[in-house]
Formats: C-alpha cells, sequence, structure tokens
C-alpha cells in the first residue's frame, strides 16, 4: 500500500514535470541575444513611429504599452486602457507592444471570451524596442506593464511602470494626457 502510494506520486510528478517541459518548448519565444552596448533608444522609438505612420497613423504623440501574455495586470488593464484611448484625443495613436511572437498573440487574443482591445494597434516580436526603452528608462530586467507617452520625435513625455488599475497609477495617466496639447 506504502510503495504503491509512493509510485503514485513520483508517477503524477514525473508527469507534471513532462508536461512542463513540453509547454515551455511549446510556448516559448525564441530570442537572438542583444547586446546592450547597441541598443540606442532614438533609433528604434524612430523606427516604431515610421512604422505606425506607414499605416495611417501619423499623430503628434505616440502611446506605447509594453505588456507580455504571461502578465496578468497587463490584460487585467486593457479594457480600462481602452476605454481611454476612446475617449482620448484623436492625436494620440495608441499602441501595445510585446516581445511575444505573432502565431503567441493570434492564440492569445483568440480564445473565448478574451478581451480584445478596439482602439490600440498591436506591435509583436519587439525585443528589441523593448530593451531600447527600458534601457532609456533605466528599468533593469524589464517591467510590465510599462506605458510611455511620446511626441513625434520620440522625446518621452510621460513614463510609468507598474498597473494603472490603482488609485495612483490611473491619476498619473489621465493627468500625463491631460497635459498633451491639442
Amino acid at each position: 500500500m506504502k510503495k504503491t502510494l509512493i509510485l503514485s506520486i513520483l508517477l503524477n510528478f514525473a508527469l507534471f514535470i513532462a508536461f512542463g517541459i513540453w509547454w515551455w518548448q511549446k510556448n516559448k519565444t525564441q530570442y537572438t541575444p542583444i547586446d546592450p552596448k547597441t541598443l540606442n533608444y532614438d533609433t528604434e522609438i524612430h523606427k516604431a513611429i515610421q512604422y505606425l505612420n506607414s499605416k495611417g497613423k501619423r499623430t503628434r504623440y505616440y502611446y506605447f504599452n509594453l505588456w507580455a501574455v504571461f502578465c496578468k495586470p497587463c490584460i487585467a488593464e486593457m479594457p480600462r486602457l481602452d476605454s481611454l484611448a476612446a475617449n482620448a484625443s484623436p492625436d494620440i495613436t495608441w499602441t501595445y507592444v510585446t516581445h511575444n511572437s505573432n502565431q503567441m498573440i493570434s492564440e492569445f487574443f483568440g480564445k473565448s471570451g478574451r478581451y480584445k482591445p478596439q482602439k490600440f494597434e498591436l506591435m509583436n516580436e519587439q525585443e528589441v524596442l523593448m530593451q531600447a526603452i527600458f534601457k532609456e528608462l533605466h528599468i533593469t530586467g524589464g517591467s510590465y506593464p510599462t506605458h510611455l507617452i511620446v511626441d513625434s520625435t520620440g522625446k518621452i513625455l510621460h513614463s510609468h511602470s507598474g498597473y494603472i488599475e490603482t488609485p495612483v497609477g490611473d491619476i498619473l495617466l489621465n493627468q500625463a494626457i491631460a497635459r498633451l496639447k491639442p
């Protein structure tokens, strides 16, 4: 009886580990090593602005939300940010930026009942841009979510790391948006 119980526990543990390894292999994102010395915020933010402009999103201001599919606060604040974008000046381009693959994002938003942003552009597979922003903001190791507002030249007008669904985060972001000149 005791041996059967121990064997059962060991078998379940082995299956748990095997499933974890399988899931990780299936869902991991392949990263190309990035040399921090070569990261240049100005270059990367201008590439992002040019990309958005090429999609007809030429505005005076750009809001970037750095997020990841594993970040629960990032996901939780999406409806609030979408509402904020819907009521804000049309002179702001709203963009979600992630390092996650296009396939992972498609599967993520394809799940039944999952909230899908309506007012945001999606920029996936943007590891270099994210690392350049984190470097510019002196954030080591990344921080999700990170909110960034820049003007059309890439000058940072506001940055905030952390969940905005707190009284302080919400106030900071609303004040930053209110200060933007139409």
